[in-house]
């Protein structure tokens, strides 16, 4: 993920860049270091992400399910 990228996510969604960008810095140097540690909220934030397009289909159908 480039920095712009990290920039771009904090700024939309209300997240603090500098705990962003520092805690990735850190995260690269040192792969020991938990990320929830570090940069808490971005790594929150990040969690909400569906990894794949079938894990967000299954999402919607789940929501489409419960709506019904």
């Amino acid at each position: 993920m480039e920095k712009i990228d990290i920039k771009y996510l904090c700024k939309r969604f209300s997240l603090d860049q500098d705990e962003a960008i520092g805690g990735m810095r850190k995260i690269i140097y040192d792969q020991t270091i938990d990320p929830k540690n570090v940069m808490s909220a971005f790594y929150i934030f990040l969690k909400t992400f569906p990894c794949s397009t079938a894990e967000c289909e299954r999402g919607f159908s789940v929501m489409n399910n419960i709506c019904t």
